[in-house]
């Protein structure tokens, strides 16, 4: 039986990731999905929607996010000012913790607002 240290699994992952992505999705669409995770901005999405989309770009932007503090900043960089300017100063390093404030603070934004009539 032969034992691989995590060193040498963690390289033969990213070997495979490489070669995976240059033959089944070519270099032009890379950078447009790193185009649009740079370009990527809370706007009109709830919260949880925001979350989806970053998670889902996020896996192509791997050159921008290489920490899990650069995640948690490009995140937050994203979200609403409504939402961003209650957060920001906050010590939150990490992405769990992001998402659950920023889905705290929309909830609580939400039950503020009154209906109209």
């Amino acid at each position: 039986m032969e034992i691989t240290s995590d060193a040498t699994k963690i390289k033969l992952l990213e070997e495979f990731h490489e070669l995976f992505m240059g033959k089944f999705f070519p270099s032009s669409a890379r950078h447009a999905k790193d185009r649009d995770f740079l370009e990527l901005k809370q706007g009109t999405m709830i919260v949880l929607e925001y979350v989806a989309k970053f998670t889902e770009l996020a896996c192509f932007a791997d050159d921008y996010v290489t920490t899990d503090m650069a995640k948690v900043q490009k995140f937050e960089d994203g979200l609403k000012l409504s939402i961003r300017g209650k957060i920001v100063g906050s010590p939150l390093q990490d992405m769990d913790l992001m998402v659950k404030t920023a889905l705290a603070f929309e909830r609580k934004r939400q039950c503020s607002t009154p209906f109209p009539a």
